[in-house]
């Protein structure tokens, strides 16, 4: 059937004002007072052996564009005052009992299903090989429980972890992200000159922050996390 099609109840009978032929897709009415918005179904002589089911696809004023043979049927001429009416056909309830009797998961959906629109509690789901975008709150716990498995975090400007090249000891990470709550994690990755400890010695929120070693010589590879606080 047309996509959008249209239905309504108590549609008043009209009539043809003028002959049609059994190729004449515009055809003029009496009234389309009362009638659906296009798309909808109307019958030709309703009842008779000449009944013919058309498509309305368009109405303007009481011109109507049909569509003619649809759901396999027979277009014919109809005479002048024939009757018009808005009725079912076959099709109507053969599509919607074919989709019905597809089964269950048609849309290869079955169960609880996880929507996009609004806001839901998920529990029992297993999130296999996630690709998590714009995780913003969890009300509890990331159990990560196979062995193997854990957290990846891409890296790059402004990115929440990455690495930076001591040079004297000390190094400026520009990285917009920083906040005064930003908890930042310090490792050395590959050690260079004489390694220290290090600390983050200053910050600028939206700007950078800067790591310090205790060894003015160190020019360790130092590997940095920034975690927001709950």
């Amino acid at each position: 059937m047309p996509a959008g099609q249209q239905y309504a109840t108590n549609v008043p009978q009209t009539t043809l004002t003028a002959g049609i032929t059994s190729g004449q897709t515009s055809i003029s009415v009496n009234s389309s007072s009362g009638w659906p918005t296009t798309p909808f179904t109307a019958v030709f002589e309703l009842g008779l052996s000449t009944q013919e089911p058309v498509d309305v696809t368009n109405v303007s004023g009481t011109t109507w564009t049909i569509t003619r043979g649809i759901d396999s049927t027979t277009a014919f001429a109809h005479p002048s005052q024939s009757t018009v009416t808005h009725a079912d056909i076959g099709r109507d309830f053969r599509d919607a009992r074919t989709h019905m009797d597809t089964g269950v998961a048609q849309h290869g959906l079955s169960g609880s299903v996880v929507g996009t629109s609004d806001s839901q509690t998920l529990s029992n789901k297993i999130i296999a090989a996630p690709s998590l975008t714009g995780l913003v709150t969890s009300t509890g716990n990331i159990d990560i429980n196979t062995a193997g498995s854990g957290l990846q975090v891409a890296e790059g400007a402004n990115a929440r972890q990455g690495t930076s090249v001591l040079v004297g000891g000390t190094v400026t990470v520009a990285n917009t992200s920083v906040t005064a709550f930003t908890r930042i994690f310090l490792t050395s990755q590959v050690d260079g000159g004489t390694p220290g400890f290090l600390r983050v010695s200053s910050r600028v929120n939206g700007t950078s922050f800067t790591i310090q070693s205790s060894s003015g010589t160190d020019t360790s590879t130092v590997a940095w996390e920034l975690i927001e606080k709950g």
